[in-house]
């Protein structure tokens, strides 16, 4: 009965960890695929000081494989060759003689995902695996994206500096690599763009583009990206006043030089559009011989209103442009010409095509004048056979 008694002793040796041996560590660890995981461990075991102090070995080890004949993932032992496919991101990280077993796990590899028993081996009388308390690691797959950092907003022409890092990635393991694509990196040399840290000269056209930066990770052969879209402030450019008729479809003229004169028929209507590129939006108004208009004149986007404008209503109308990178003005010369009631008055449309009607009127005067001519001709010649003809019926 004794033998039956103990057995039940030694199972619970075996299902619990001993009283003298504990070891605190994570149960499930879970990291995306070429990033990288601490797993913080601590550890004790039975020592007495007095002793000696024997070297002190510590090893983790995959679940379910033998410690005596195993490879282990990590040792500070370096007498004990470790697997291949770990050394080098598989690192003890800490002080084993505080009782620090702390794993640390770089570039982290989908093989890798599995479980890990911690041992520890000092002397002749330390030889322990804790098997009860488990490292379960779970390698998923990468849905980390990079930060790209800079200051905004981007000014066009002012040297800025931006830089690319994968957070959570860390030392261990193989190097990232890190690449560069955007229409606003054309200009320069290629091989700057093969850097974490990028220098680029913004311009007023690549406001809006796309600027993506690419890691890659050598070991693990993913790719993950991040891309921005660049918001760039420039100097308002290309100011423009253009003119359109209220009966018109299109510009009748574009205003891109100051001063220039424009005659109007008295009582036109007109509307006067000032567009300017700039970012962020300028802020438009309009002036009529230096004085403000009214601002139930004109609307936000910068269009003026002139119905039935009058004799006295002409004079010079300026477009300013307010901007913090700079200021503009644009100014036309409304010359208002009195209509006659004796004069017969076309519109800007009409007179254009005034001269082809008279083209076409004197052309077809002459074409039936020939058609006279010619028919007359030919009664003539065919009634009285011509001059001959005529003296032959003249009497004798």
């Amino acid at each position: 009965m004794l033998p039956l008694l103990l057995l039940p002793l030694l199972w619970g040796g075996e299902l619990q960890e001993e009283p003298e041996y504990e070891l605190q560590v994570q149960k499930s660890v879970t990291v995306q695929e070429g990033l990288c995981v601490l797993v913080p461990c601590s550890f004790s075991y039975p020592w007495n000081s007095w002793y000696s102090p024997p070297p002190l070995y510590v090893y983790w080890f995959r679940g379910g494989e033998s410690p005596y004949y195993a490879e282990p993932v990590a040792t500070n032992n370096l007498n004990r060759k470790v697997k291949s496919e770990t050394q080098g991101r598989f690192r003890l990280l800490g002080d084993v003689w505080k009782k620090n077993c702390s794993l640390s796990i770089g570039d982290a590899r989908m093989g890798d995902t599995g479980s890990y028993v911690f041992r520890v081996e000092r002397g002749r009388d330390v030889k322990y695996t804790y098997t009860q308390n488990k490292l379960n690691l779970e390698v998923t797959a990468l849905t980390e994206k990079p930060d790209v950092h800079f200051l905004e907003p981007l000014e066009s022409g002012r040297l800025t500096r931006l830089s690319c890092s994968l957070p959570r990635s860390c030392e261990a393991g193989r190097p990232l690599t890190f690449s560069w694509t955007g229409d606003a990196l054309s200009p320069l040399d290629p091989e700057t763009t093969q850097s974490s840290e990028l220098t680029l000269t913004p311009r007023p056209e690549d406001h809006g583009t796309n600027l993506t930066c690419h890691v890659k990770h050598q070991g693990a052969q993913v790719t993950t990206e991040r891309t921005v879209q660049l918001n760039v402030s420039y100097a308002p450019q290309n100011l423009t006043i253009s003119i359109f008729f209220r009966n018109g479809t299109g510009t009748a003229l574009r205003i891109l030089s100051n001063g220039m004169s424009v005659p109007i028929l008295e009582g036109q209507s007109l509307f006067l559009t000032c567009t300017v590129d700039s970012n962020p939006p300028a802020s438009l108004s309009w002036f009529w011989d230096g004085k403000a208009l009214n601002p139930s004149q004109t609307s936000v986007s910068g269009i003026l209103e002139l119905p039935n404008i009058g004799a006295r209503e002409g004079g010079e109308f300026t477009c300013r442009v307010q901007h913090p990178l700079g200021s503009q003005h644009l100014s036309l010369i409304l010359s208002v010409q009195r209509s006659s009631s004796s004069c017969i008055c076309v519109t800007e449309k009409q007179e254009g095509s005034w001269p082809l009607v008279l083209t076409l009127i004197r052309g077809a005067l002459m074409g039936a004048g020939f058609l006279l001519t010619y028919g007359l001709t030919w009664i003539y010649y065919t009634r009285y056979g011509g001059p001959q003809g005529s003296r032959a019926e003249r009497p004798g």
